[in-house]
């Protein structure tokens, strides 16, 4: 797939996000990337607990995957200017949605807190194991 994308028409796009040969890489097929898929087993092993989210659609995808992340406890972000939407209006309300419910930091991409989990990743590590018994967490005051 990665061999494909270099030689496409935009390699130019592809290659500052071509992932280091050990990568883990997952495969989304449905509209939240936790569904039918090891991404929860995989973050847990690896101690992450902040995503970020980045694609498209946002009032689809990046809402129902940053909703499967939040019900696990994990922290989200959403950089703006780093997603598609179909619909302006329902991406806006989404965006309003994970940012007042679930708590999930709304920002540019140039202004968001990543770290790299690998050539490429939008997720920042955890420094310590997440307390798998710990409640929801609160959204935030306003």
């Amino acid at each position: 797939m990665i061999d494909a994308a270099r030689h496409g028409a935009r390699p130019d796009l592809v290659e500052p996000i071509v992932p280091d040969y050990d990568t883990a890489l997952v495969i989304k097929a449905r509209h939240s990337f936790f569904y039918s898929t090891p991404l929860e087993y995989l973050l847990g092993q690896e101690g992450i607990d902040h995503l970020g989210l980045a694609g498209q659609v946002t009032e689809q995808c990046i809402l129902y995957s940053a909703l499967d992340a939040y019900v696990r406890h994990h922290q989200v972000t959403v950089p703006r200017d780093a997603v598609a939407h179909i619909d302006e209006r329902l991406a806006g309300a989404a965006l309003a949605v994970m940012e007042r419910n679930m708590a999930a930091e709304v920002s540019s991409a140039s202004s968001a807190r990543w770290s790299r989990a690998g050539h490429g990743a939008a997720v920042e590590r955890s420094g310590h194991e997440r307390d798998r018994d710990q409640g929801p967490r609160e959204g935030p005051t306003r």
